[in-house]
Order: C-alpha cells, then sequence, then structure tokens
C-alpha cells in the first residue's frame, strides 16, 4: 500500500514519514559496514589513542569491541514499531471521538 492510498491527510503524511524513515535506517543498516571500512584513521591519531597498529579504519575498531552490525537489522524493526506506536498516540489523541478502551476476548472485540 503507498502513501497515496490513504484518504486522509494525517494518516497519508504519517506513512510516508514512517515508509521514509525506515527506508533511510535499512540503508544504513545495508552499507554500514562498508562505510566503516571506507573511514580511515591517520597513524598519528592512532597512536595517541594508543589503539593496537591492526586498527586502521573505523570496522576494525568496532571489530575491536565485538559490534555486531546485524544489530543494526534489529533496530530498523525496533523504530519501526517505535514510528507506529507514536502515529497511534498521535491518530488518538488528534481524534479524541476514537474509542478509548478497547477490550477484546475470544469470541469478540467489542469498544468501550
Amino acid at each position: 500500500m503507498q502513501s497515496r492510498d490513504f484518504n486522509n491527510l494525517f494518516v497519508r503524511d504519517v506513512a510516508r514519514k514512517i515508509r521514509e524513515l525506515n527506508n533511510l535506517i535499512f540503508m544504513l543498516a545495508l552499507r554500514a559496514e562498508d562505510i566503516d571500512k571506507g573511514f580511515s584513521f591517520n597513524e598519528s591519531a592512532r597512536q595517541v589513542l594508543g589503539w593496537p597498529a591492526h586498527i586502521t579504519n573505523m570496522y576494525e575498531y568496532c571489530m575491536m569491541w565485538d559490534a555486531d552490525y546485524n544489530r543494526l537489522y534489529q533496530i530498523c524493526i525496533i523504530s519501526h514499531c517505535s514510528e507506529l506506536e507514536y502515529f497511534f498516540k498521535t491518530l488518538f489523541d488528534k481524534y479524541s471521538h476514537l474509542p478509548k478502551k478497547i477490550i477484546t476476548s475470544t469470541r469478540s472485540l467489542v469498544l468501550l
């Protein structure tokens, strides 16, 4: 579903923002390892900081601390969930006539 498919301007705007932010975070997760490998430290900075000789770029620095680049994909999911939570909070604040409480049972959904 595309954001243009939503009739409500508020929902359309939030859907677009969530999609674009998630795309940005996912793109960075895909490229982070390569970006870090291309980020080189100069020799004097490495010596001043007391790093071992094999630490020549950001990737090796992150590996020195056991960084896990795969966790970036988990952050994508967490961020997406957080954005959706914010969307629903804002939705219920903006449209106060919506139900305040939802009670679910195994047989039916009851709105109070």
